[in-house]
């Protein structure tokens, strides 16, 4: 009878340290999930930030360019009103 108390004694102490070491590799799983969930969402600010200062550079290029056109536009006004000045 004293046999199967010790028996049993030994696996429910077993049996408590399985499910301590189990829960801490539980706890540790999660503290490594929110590290990468920290990694990932710095991960996406990054990239939010990059797409922010791609369109910034965009929208500048698209200003430059319009700029660009109206000097162009101006050009030929000024050529083709002192073409006109000259024929007369």
């Amino acid at each position: 009878m004293m046999d199967k108390e010790v028996v049993m004694w030994l696996l429910g102490g077993l049996i408590l340290i399985i499910g301590w070491f189990a829960n801490k590799k539980i706890v540790d799983l999660e503290k490594a999930d929110e590290g990468h969930r920290v990694e990932i969402a710095a991960l996406k600010e990054s990239k939010a930030e990059m797409k922010l200062h791609i369109a910034e550079n965009y929208i500048k290029r698209s200003e430059i360019k319009d700029f660009m056109e109206r000097i162009d536009t101006n050009i030929r006004e000024i050529y083709n009103e002192l073409k006109l000045k000259a024929d007369k």
